[in-house]
């Protein structure tokens, strides 16, 4: 008896309600990672001065890590979906081990960068050192584990590109509920 593969949504649902659908769960997790930063800003700016000053400087780093893993991501998303429509199954799995491999290729470079590149950069911007030691020991713990970022976009774009929009929301806001609860003190513990 052969199996039938249930039929993705986005081959079947009608264009509107597919675009409403998919578009708002996206949009939700598009304003909870903006509310991250702002949330963290509050919590930081409550430190001091100098430690707001000290992440402002440590989210240009961040910015460049959340471009790779989101570059990587989408385009990942792409490739998966085109393989979707066109039943390439096969070519479904590939595009998405090729994405993990890449993510498990970049991401080791943030971590080295984090291990021996933090304080060096946050010197660039700054050369007061209560600005030079928060800085690094934020941009450091955020360098060292930015592997679960790179694994968190991929899995979250492979999600999307399966139609699964509102699955990744729920994961993105499981992570914005715990920034919320526990952010405050943790930020306060290393700063």
């Amino acid at each position: 008896m052969q199996e039938m593969k249930k039929e993705n949504k986005m081959g079947v649902m009608p264009v509107p309600q597919l675009v409403l659908s998919m578009s708002l769960p996206i949009m939700v997790s598009m304003l909870v990672q903006s509310l991250y930063n702002i949330v963290d800003g509050i919590f930081v700016a409550r430190i001091s001065e100098e430690a707001l000053t000290a992440t402002s400087i440590a989210y240009s780093a961040q910015i460049l890590q959340i471009a790779v893993a989101v570059g990587t991501g989408v385009g990942v998303n792409a490739l998966v979906s085109r393989r979707l429509g066109a039943k390439d199954y096969d070519g479904v799995n590939q595009a998405a081990t090729t994405g993990l491999w890449l993510t498990l290729i970049s991401s080791p470079v943030f971590v080295l960068w984090g291990i021996f590149g933090t304080e060096i950069f946050i010197r660039q911007f700054s050369q007061n050192e209560e600005i030079v030691e928060l800085g690094t020991k934020y941009l450091r713990i955020c360098q060292i584990f930015s592997t679960g970022i790179f694994l968190g976009t991929l899995t979250q774009r492979l999600l999307q590109a399966t139609g699964r929009t509102f699955s990744s929301m729920m994961a993105q806001m499981a992570g914005a509920v715990v920034n919320l609860i526990d952010g405050g003190r943790f930020l306060r513990r290393v700063l």
